[in-house]
């Protein structure tokens, strides 16, 4: 079995990481078919299987209170390779991944979106653009892992 990695935008609220993930899961299932999938009000889980083999779990739940430790339950029972997920940058998500990490021999690889202080330009252009130029990223390195 090869090596597993957990792939985690850290970043505090409203730093636009599920934004970032629903990009991630658009780009992927625009070449891959899920395998299985869940939609809850604007957040989804996905699992894939790429090309090469290796699964993919990718969900953009990782806020205090909302459910994500059954969410990325899922993704350990499914025996992801790849887990892609958000979380906060301290207190109990953060803590909870990187003992899902080492429960579960999982590397972490941290990063943090980028992000526009003035919220107006969320619906600009140049957003939709940065926002496809990082989820693209996040995939390429998927494949690569």
């Amino acid at each position: 079995m090869g090596k597993k990695y957990i792939v985690c935008d850290s970043a505090r609220s409203n730093w636009g990481k599920t934004e970032l993930l629903t990009e991630v899961i658009r780009i992927l299932s625009s070449k891959y078919k899920p395998i299985d999938y869940h939609t809850e009000g604007r957040d989804s889980y996905v699992y894939y299987k790429l090309d090469n083999g290796k699964t993919v779990f990718v969900s953009t739940l990782g806020d205090p209170g909302s459910g994500y430790l059954n969410w990325w339950q899922k993704g350990i029972d499914l025996e992801a390779d790849i887990f892609v997920c958000a979380c906060r940058t301290g207190g109990y998500t953060l803590n909870n991944l990187i003992n899902l990490a080492n429960t579960h021999h999982y590397e972490i690889i941290w990063f943090k979106n980028f992000h526009f202080e003035d919220h107006s330009y969320v619906l600009t252009p140049t957003y939709a653009m940065v926002q496809d130029l990082e989820a693209t990223h996040i995939c390429d390195m998927i494949h690569l892992l």
